[in-house]
């Protein structure tokens, strides 16, 4: 990134002669910004394609604020055409990644914060939304494109039948699921922690509509090390009862359907990734999907 920060100037926010007080690069394509009043703020610079979807936090802000969580506010989000690049401006706050906290919670914290986590899922899942979407239909074309690749594909194993018969049985029950907005990227990173067991949820950069159950996906990835966590995700989002069997056969499917995607398609900037080493334990939770629940729950 450029030393050179007069582009600052350009922004409405920092437009005025002497507002800035101190501007201090905290990692790639993010500045944070003091100003004279002893405010902090955030810069964060994108590809400039990534303007619309920067656009569209606004309503996932608007969401994340309706059901409890103080979202880091975005004060300003626009284009700086010499740079090519997109840019937003939010308040800074001083807080850790979910990893960095679980690295050294006591057990009883990192379930609390589970179960933090939990309730806040639950009313995101809630969130009521006018835009409907077939999620049978995306889901049954997904699944079926993936056989597609994994016919081609120079990466099968002698375990793929596993993975893809599970699906196979098992896609019939995405029809009649409920409508919900889903997160779609939850991870260790993305889960931020401030305060008093406070949490705030990153990574949503566009509304995303389906089945919320999908998202427990990356709830069975985090319990491969972190499983008092994920149960206490559990916990809080059922209100202390057991998830019904429908539940547990509808992740079960998505897992099959993303362990499979992963071995066909590794990409770790891809949502839900898994390394060979994690589909391995994943795998094991489920006993080869010898059974539903994974032994992290039950």
């Amino acid at each position: 990134m450029t030393s050179n920060y007069d582009f600052l100037k350009h922004t409405d926010l920092f437009k005025k002669d002497g507002t800035i007080k101190e501007i201090k690069q905290i990692s790639e394509g993010k500045i944070r910004v003091r100003t004279d009043d002893g405010k902090f703020y955030v810069i964060s610079l994108y590809d400039i394609d990534k303007h619309k979807d920067i656009s569209e936090e606004s309503f996932i802000q608007e969401r994340l604020r309706d059901i409890g969580i103080d979202s880091l506010r975005i004060y300003e989000q626009g284009i700086f055409p010499d740079l090519k690049k997109s840019y937003k401006i939010f308040q800074y706050r001083d807080e850790q990644s979910l990893k960095d906290f679980l690295s050294k919670a006591s057990e009883e914290d990192e379930f609390r914060i589970g179960f933090n986590f939990g309730q806040i899922l639950k009313k995101f899942h809630q969130t009521s939304t006018d835009i409907l979407v077939d999620w049978e239909k995306d889901f049954t074309t997904k699944a079926n494109y993936l056989f597609y690749m994994h016919g081609i594909s120079d990466k099968k194993t002698e375990k793929d039948y596993i993975y893809i018969d599970h699906i196979k049985d098992n896609i019939h029950l995405s029809k009649n699921t409920t409508n919900n907005l889903i997160h779609g990227n939850i991870n260790d990173k993305n889960i931020r922690v401030y305060g008093n067991l406070n949490l705030d949820l990153r990574g949503i950069k566009e509304i995303k509509l389906g089945d919320g159950i999908f998202d427990f996906v990356d709830i069975n990835k985090l319990a491969i090390t972190h499983p008092v966590f994920a149960r206490g995700v559990v916990e809080a989002y059922f209100d202390g009862q057991r998830p019904s069997r429908k539940f547990f056969r509808l992740l079960s499917l998505y897992q099959a359907y993303v362990i499979l995607y992963n071995q066909v398609n590794e990409n770790e900037d891809k949502p839900h990734f898994l390394d060979g080493k994690e589909r391995s334990r994943i795998l094991e939770m489920y006993d080869y999907f010898n059974q539903l629940v994974p032994n992290w729950i039950s």
